[in-house]
């Protein structure tokens, strides 16, 4: 695959990796906990404003970035796994994304 092509996809899995650990309803359970788990530490510690864990979780730059990282380290060290989710994620990245034009195209 040209390197081009291979930035594409890895962007495309990344983000879906992104999407399901900052907003999918199947993961709302482990983010609340750790949501919760944070802001008790914090206020524990005496500390305000908004915990950095949660503030991880909810940032496309923060934790794309550490996505990012771990999907370029998996890539060089564990290719073999990197390209199953790699295109697992991909795919259901394009799969969401023609959903919604879809529904943008259709009005349903």
């Amino acid at each position: 695959m040209p390197a081009h092509t291979t930035l594409l996809v890895d962007a495309l899995a990344v983000w879906r990796l992104w999407r399901l650990a900052a907003h999918d309803t199947i993961l709302d359970r482990p983010r609340d906990q750790l949501r919760d788990w944070a802001f008790r530490r914090a206020r524990e510690a005496d500390r305000t404003g908004i915990p950095p864990t949660v503030t991880l979780l909810a940032c496309p730059w923060c934790l794309g970035f550490w996505l990012s990282l771990a999907a370029v380290i998996t890539r060089r060290y564990l290719p073999a796994a990197w390209n199953i989710i790699r295109d697992i994620a991909a795919i259901s990245s394009l799969v969401g994304l023609l959903d919604t034009l879809e529904e943008r195209l259709t009005g349903r």
